[in-house]
Parts: C-alpha cells; sequence; structure tokens
C-alpha cells in the first residue's frame, strides 16, 4: 500500500507489544509476525516463520482477542475477496459458465422468509453449483474448536433447503440475472476458507473443502460437475486416512486416569512428509511473480500453476 497511514496501522498490528504496553497487546509473543526492540530494531519472529497455520490466522486470532470489532470486519473481506476470485477461474476454465453472488432466495421457514445465498455456478447444460462461503480462522483450543464446529454442521443442515429454495426460485433467479437455461441438477459446496472440522459429520452429497482445495478441483475439473466431484473426492479421502489409538494408564493423587494418544498410521506419516518436502521444493525453486495487477491475473496464475503442477 501506499497509504502511509494504513501502513503503519499494518506493521503496528503485526509487532509484538507486552501484555499492559500499547494499545492491542499481544498474548503470546509467538502471535508476532515482527518483534521490536527498545532501540527501534525490527526484525522477523522466527516462531511464525516455522510454526505459523497460515498466512493469516495468527493475524486474525490476534484481533479476534484484542480487538474483536475489527476482527469481525476482516473476516468478511475475506469472504468478499474469495468470491472474486472464483468467479475469475471459473470464468477463465470453462467460458459457458456463468456465476451469480450474493442473491436471495425465498425460504418460508426461515425468520425473515428469505436467505442471501453467496455464489451459484450455472452452465449452459443447466447444471449448477452452489457454494456456501465461510471464513473461519484456525482454532487454538477444544472450545474453539467445538464453535466451529457447530457452525459448520449448521450450515451442512441448511444446504439442502437453500438447493431446494434455489430451484423452486429458479425462474426469477433465471429472469433477473439473463441465465438462458433450465434447471436441471444442482449440487452444493460448503467451502471453508482453512478450517474444514474435526467432529463433523461427512455427508458424501455435501463436501466441505478450504479454498486451496477448491482451486485445485477447479483447475483439473474439465466440466463444471467436475469441480463438484472433485471436491466430492477430496472430502471423502478423510474417513480413509488410518489413525492409530492406544490407551494410557497415568496414576495421580490415588486415582487411576485412562487417556488415550492418537496418532496418524506411521505408514501415512511417511507420505504426508513426502508430500510436506516436494511442497517446500518447489516452493523454493518457484519463480512466477509475487504480485498481480489484477484479480484476472491472479486467477489464471492459480489455474495455470496448478495445471503445470499436475
Amino acid at each position: 500500500s501506499k497509504d502511509e497511514e494504513l501502513y503503519q496501522q499494518a506493521l503496528e498490528d503485526h509487532i509484538y507489544k507486552p501484555r499492559g504496553k500499547g494499545v492491542y497487546p499481544k498474548a503470546n509473543i509467538a502471535d508476532a509476525p515482527l518483534i521490536k526492540t527498545k532501540d527501534g530494531y525490527i526484525f522477523a519472529n522466527s516462531l511464525v516463520i516455522l510454526f505459523n497455520e497460515s498466512l493469516d490466522t495468527q493475524f486474525l486470532n490476534y484481533l479476534r482477542r484484542c480487538d474483536n470489532k475489527r476482527y469481525l470486519r476482516i473476516k468478511d473481506r475475506i469472504k468478499e475477496r474469495e468470491i472474486p476470485l472464483i468467479q475469475e477461474m471459473v470464468k477463465y476454465k470453462f467460458s459457458n459458465v456463468k456465476s451469480v453472488c450474493n442473491f436471495y432466495v425465498r425460504i418460508p421457514t426461515h425468520k425473515k422468509n428469505k436467505r442471501e445465498c453467496d455464489l451459484l455456478l450455472v452452465d449452459d447444460n443447466g447444471i449448477a453449483v452452489y457454494l456456501e462461503m465461510k471464513h473461519f480462522y484456525i482454532p487454538h483450543s477444544y472450545c474453539e474448536e467445538k464453535v466451529l464446529d457447530r457452525e459448520l454442521t449448521q450450515a451442512l443442515e441448511k444446504i439442502p433447503d437453500q438447493l431446494e429454495a434455489i430451484s423452486e426460485d429458479w425462474d426469477k433467479i433465471k429472469a433477473k440475472y439473463n441465465l438462458a437455461c433450465d434447471l436441471k441438477k444442482i449440487y452444493g459446496i460448503i467451502v471453508s476458507h482453512r478450517y474444514t472440522g474435526v467432529d463433523v459429520e461427512i455427508k458424501p452429497e455435501t463436501p466441505i473443502v478450504s479454498s486451496s482445495d477448491l482451486f485445485e478441483s477447479i483447475a483439473e475439473a474439465k466440466s463444471l460437475e467436475d469441480i463438484y466431484f472433485g471436491c466430492r473426492e477430496i472430502d471423502e479421502l478423510y474417513p480413509k486416512i488410518e489413525f492409530i489409538e492406544k490407551e494410557l494408564l497415568v496414576n495421580f493423587a490415588g486415582y487411576r486416569f485412562h487417556l488415550y494418544e492418537e496418532c496418524l498410521n506411521p505408514l501415512c506419516e511417511i507420505l504426508v512428509t513426502a508430500t510436506y518436502k516436494k511442497q517446500v521444493e518447489k516452493n523454493i525453486e518457484y519463480t512466477t511473480p509475487t504480485s498481480y495487477k489484477s484479480i484476472e491475473d491472479l486467477a489464471h496464475a492459480y489455474i495455470d500453476q496448478m495445471q503445470e503442477t499436475n
């Protein structure tokens, strides 16, 4: 940004400040990408570089705890940022697909008799894919996990009503957004920014995928319907991952506690580690631009990069 005020705000947000000093103190030094010394020097925090779960999780978690109003505004911007990117990726890959975003459908059981829907993709054969967009941070505690799992479960329960409402309101949607075809089949996908749930039911008909998994499905698809089946295939992999559980008996204060440790099957872990190493090698050797002038350029870059990798 060339806006000095915005730059200073972003810089301050990312600098560690001990508790009790500054407007927004960091809860923990590991939350801050930058650390500032007393004499004004700023250096990168290696803890964040090595262990950061995502590009923005640390920042969102910090804002949620220390400045919730800004957190609520920014997390909505994430959704607003990703919808145009998905639209451009699909437009670049499939010229016969039209998209409709932020539209309303009538749902009699809803308290306002209507509900806002996020993104609908339709091809000229009458196949439609509805994307319900979520913008969850990665939880850092069991309580946060339970809250987000509950929201994902609610989204799973709502999707059938939304798909039915879109089908029933199709004539109105078709007329309002200049769609030329009748609806033959509609699929639903829940797209979460990062977190896709721990204790959430896996329903084959409604996959829950991260944004990056959706991008990959778009890059590999040969039709709009393939995007749905690509996401569904990714979602169906999770139950097949093998975990090993072992009971540990712990004696403490005269009581015997039954604790359970769970870990990946060593063979699965070897595969995960090998895949991670390949990703690191690819990123080190990556030579494409790190910034783009428009959403269109970024969308094209995502598609081209993923197709080259495959």
